[in-house]
This record gives structure tokens, sequence and C-alpha cells, in this order.
């Protein structure tokens, strides 16, 4: 059996899809006030509890034999702690897996960075990644270079949230709802990008879907286990490429507007006195701005070759799909106004 933690999330739901497509026998963890229609319509099994509840999570993982865990509170649902999530919510999931005999753990990261101790959700990430090589039990860390569907959406697009199920984006976090009221169009309605860092920084920009592909690929494969692999898209792209590509799937110029690593920074501190998860999600953009994510498949093929979704790719199928529903960047009513 397989447990996927943060079955509810986009990752994850992705990584179920493509588990039940292949006939494996699904468990998710599912908080009891989640949205789990799609999962039930799939017919995982469904384990109701929550990283924060030691107990709850030792329920779940009694009899799974691997554990992919993609869970992150990075943009909040409602209630979310970052640090009781992140940090101690899965210092619980690693105990419970060495006492349920787990044989695996796929545990989803992020890649090095020099400014990566800067971000609560980086920080988290590597302390995790230390539990796992030091705790006995087989792993599989896949540091995922930045999501096109997150970040390119992020710059003032809502072409990368067309089809999107379950998009980090659409949590109802005040902040990211926020922005995403003001700025999610920008780019197909005013040729205007806002853009984390300088023109030339390079990201190997990876699809969700082949991130949960490269994942579940890398259940039982032996030279995935005890290995800590980087994974991204089929090439290293710049900001400014990204800009073109844009500009040649829509048919418009597109302006981009850079912002410095200096201002996110600035920016990172003075909202973190206050609101420190939207300083965190400031953080995580400081982290994509200060350097490079190289692609390098070759490396990643050699263990577990999956199929690599280019930007232009991406786009292009993206923009043929449905206009997004502006209906999920108007601000909820119940979300409260700060942070969680």
């Amino acid at each position: 059996m397989i447990l996927v933690v943060g079955a509810t999330g986009q990752v994850g739901t992705a990584v179920v899809r493509r588990l039940v497509a292949r006939d494996e026998t699904v468990r998710a963890l599912v908080r009891p006030t989640a949205d789990h229609e799609t999962l039930t319509r799939l017919g995982v099994d469904l384990a109701f509890g929550d990283l924060r509840d030691e107990a709850s999570v030792r329920a779940a993982c009694e009899g799974v034999d691997v554990v992919v865990a993609t869970a992150s509170a990075a943009v909040p649902r409602r209630g979310d702690d970052l640090a009781a999530v992140e940090d101690a919510g899965y210092r619980n999931l690693f105990d419970a897996c060495e006492a349920a005999g787990v044989e695996q753990v796929v545990y989803l990261s992020v890649p090095e960075s020099p400014v990566e101790g800067r971000a609560a959700t980086t920080r988290y990430k590597r302390r995790n990644e230390v539990r796992l090589l030091d705790s006995g039990l087989t792993y599989t860390v896949v540091r995922a270079a930045p999501f096109m569907d997150t970040w390119f959406a992020a710059i003032g697009s809502s072409i990368p949230l067309r089809g999107a199920e379950h998009a980090t984006l659409d949590r109802p976090f005040w902040g990211t709802r926020l922005t995403r009221r003001l700025t999610g169009t920008l780019v197909e309605n005013r040729g205007l990008a806002l853009v984390p860092g300088a023109a030339d920084r390079r990201h190997a920009f990876v699809s969700v879907d082949d991130v949960a592909a490269f994942l579940v690929a890398c259940i039982g494969h032996a030279d995935a286990e005890n290995a800590v692999l980087d994974f991204g898209g089929p090439e290293a792209v710049s900001w400014r490429e990204v800009v073109e590509t844009y500009e040649e799937v829509l048919g418009r110029d597109v302006r981009a507007v850079y912002v410095p690593t200096v201002v996110l920074a600035a920016l990172q501190r003075t909202v973190g006195l206050v609101l420190p998860t939207a300083g965190n999600l400031l953080g995580m953009a400081r982290f994509v701005a200060a350097s490079d994510t190289d692609a390098d498949p070759e490396t990643t093929d050699a263990i577990v070759s999956v199929p690599r979704t280019s930007v232009e790719q991406f786009l292009r199928e993206r923009a043929e799909l449905p206009d997004y529903d502006e209906m999920h960047i108007k601000r909820d009513p119940a979300v409260g106004t700060g942070a969680a």
C-alpha cells in the first residue's frame, strides 16, 4: 500500500491519479475538513488525520509499504501553522514511518540555494532531508526546480492555472488571494509581467505533472533508493526567454518588470515582522530570484526516465484550455486578514 501525504494538494492529487492509473493500492492522509471529493471519486482509502496529530499519523502509516510526502503549508490553508506542519508534522510522519516499518519514503523538497536559510519553508525542507538521512528509513529526496504552474502564474498570468486541479494558488490564504485579484491576468490583459529577479536568471522550470510522474517512478526503483535527486524540466530557461515565449503564445508584446533580489529581501524582512506567512512567501520569491537551477535530465534519466515538458509546450497547451475561472481569484469572505 502507498500512502500519499498531501493528497489534496496540487502535486499530491497528481500523484494519486498516477498511482490509481497504475492500479496501485492507495491511501491518502486527509484532514476531516479538507475537500476530498476527488479522492473519493478515485476510490482511494481515506485516512482522516493531520500531520500535527501524532496518533492519526501513526494510524495512517499502519500497513503501508511506501509513503510519498508532498504536503506543504507555504501557502497555508485555514488553521495552518508552517512550523507545526513542516517541522513538527514531518517529524511525526518520519517517526510513524519508522514505527510502522515503511519500506521507502519519497519526499518532495527544493533545490539548494545560497539564500535557502532565509525562508522558513526552505529551512524546514532541508531539516527534513537531514531527518530522513539520519532515520534509517530508505529514502528518496526529490529536489524539484520551480514549478511552471506556480511561478508563471505568480508573475501575473492565469494561463498556468487553466485546467489545474487543486491549485496551490487557489488555497484560501488572504495574501495569495489578494495578489491574484490584483495581478492575476496582467500578462494576458496588459502585457505586463512582474518577475522575481534578473532577466538572465535561469531555472529548469518543471511542470507539476512531470514532478508527479517522477515521484511515482521513483517508487521501488533500486537506483532511487537512498538518493537525493535534482529534478527539473528539459532545459534551463531565463526569465527573458519565458517572457518571449509568452509573447509568441499570446501574439502580443509583454513587458517585464524585474524585481531585484535586494528589493525582495527588504520586503521579506519588513512584511515578515508583522505577517510571517506572507514574509515566508516573499522569502520564496527571493529564493527563486537569487540563484539559478540547472537542468541535467541525463543524470535523473539514468535513474528514472520520464518525459519533460518544455516551457513552450506547457504554455501552449494551457493557453488552449478555457479561460481560468475568475471566481477563483476573488476574495473568499470567510478568509481572515492575518497570517496563519
